[in-house]
């Protein structure tokens, strides 16, 4: 789930964006929790996103979305993730910093002209297809002509 909505008392809007968050921590706890397929790891890094409300999940997914230092490390076995979740980790993290900007820039000029659906085109489908098009260094098959991005 989009660590927004897992702030106390978020009543939305809900935006495109959310549901292509969720599914990086959807791979990121795959190539983290799995050894290979089918098989658990020992060390569990994301456990407690299991176990913990949501407003605990909420603050941990902020500080890890906005940790500079942090370097992609899957499992071996799915070391081909590595450059995936490094990339769309960083493009939540630009986005979320320009949102930031945006607010304070803001405050002063009395608008907000920042765009919350693509996290200022930091992060969207557009963003998100540019990632996952090729996948070890491989292009990846589609079948929609709109999606053959150059």
């Amino acid at each position: 789930m989009a660590h927004e909505q897992q702030r106390t008392g978020w009543t939305g809007p809900l935006h495109y964006r959310h549901d292509l968050e969720s599914l990086f921590y959807v791979i990121l706890l795959l190539v983290y929790h799995y050894d290979c397929f089918g098989v658990k790891a020992e060390k569990l890094e994301f456990v407690k996103w299991f176990t913990e409300g949501d407003d605990f999940i909420y603050k941990e997914k902020y500080v890890f979305l906005h940790q500079y230092s942090w370097l992609a490390a899957p499992r071996p076995f799915f070391a081909a993730f590595r450059q995936w979740l490094q990339t769309i980790r960083d493009s939540l993290m630009a986005g979320f910093l320009a949102e930031g900007v945006a607010v304070v820039k803001a405050r002063v000029e009395g608008q907000m002209t920042f765009d919350l659906e693509t996290l200022g085109d930091n992060f969207s489908y557009k963003t998100m297809f540019r990632v996952i098009r090729n996948f070890n260094e491989e292009a990846l098959v589609t079948r929609n002509p709109k999606w053959q991005i150059a």
